[in-house]
């Protein structure tokens, strides 16, 4: 969910994972990668939990 309640939409999403607590990937960060522009870029990124 976003701080307003709403739900999180990320377009193109290739795949998700938790960390493995190796390379700076703790196991409580959610891990995506996707493509929301028509494979023209790709987009990596991290969801923090609280």
């Amino acid at each position: 969910m976003n701080t307003d309640g709403t739900p999180l939409v990320q377009r193109g999403l290739w795949g998700i994972a938790f960390g493995n607590n190796l390379s700076a990937q703790p196991s409580n960060m959610l891990f995506f990668a996707a493509e929301p522009n028509f494979e023209v870029n790709g987009v990596y990124g991290r969801i923090d939990m609280q």
